[in-house]
């Protein structure tokens, strides 16, 4: 009798084997998640840069139709060349910074009289990636701001405004 009893005990796992199996399942776990909210951060990157894109073709649509940009991004929008303005994921907006030819003139700036002939846009990405300087080398930290002499209509938000360090930002 005795000796059943000893066999039926060395059948199970110790307390100390559960523990450790817990332990690697949850250190595992750990890792995985990591790294999946890694690869959403970079899907929500490539997303914005799709926009971009998006938006840099209505803008080159206009353009060749009307032979300036337009002074807001609204205008794409209510001329056909877009659907809608698309949202950044997470929210917020994509930067857009119309640019004249010339210094403008305050007359211009007030009843809407400038060509836009070029354009800045942009976004901020969550993660650093090669997409930040694959656009003409374009260095973003010398660009125009809001009331600058070159800006095409007014009450824009330069990207001077954004200080962090993963903007992506494009030019036609």
């Amino acid at each position: 009798m005795k000796k059943s009893l000893i066999q039926n005990f060395s059948v199970g796992f110790t307390l100390v084997e559960i523990v450790v199996v817990i332990g690697i399942m949850a250190v595992l776990t750990a890792i995985i998640y990591s790294s999946f909210s890694g690869t959403k951060a970079q899907s929500r990157d490539q997303q914005r840069i799709t926009d971009v894109s998006g938006i840099q073709l209505a803008l080159e649509l206009y353009f060749n139709k009307n032979k300036q940009y337009p002074v807001t991004l609204d205008l794409l929008v209510s001329g056909g060349y877009l659907p809608s303005i698309p949202t950044p994921p997470g929210g917020g907006n994509y930067g857009y910074f119309p640019l004249a030819k010339n210094a403008s003139t305050p007359s211009c700036i007030f009843n809407n009289t400038c060509r836009c002939y070029s354009y800045q846009i942009w976004t901020t990405f969550e993660k650093n990636n090669s997409n930040l300087e694959s656009k003409k080398g374009f260095n973003s930290v010398n660009l125009p701001t809001s009331g600058g002499p070159f800006e095409c209509g007014s009450g824009h938000t330069g990207i001077g405004a954004f200080t962090a360090p993963l903007v992506y930002d494009a030019m036609p």
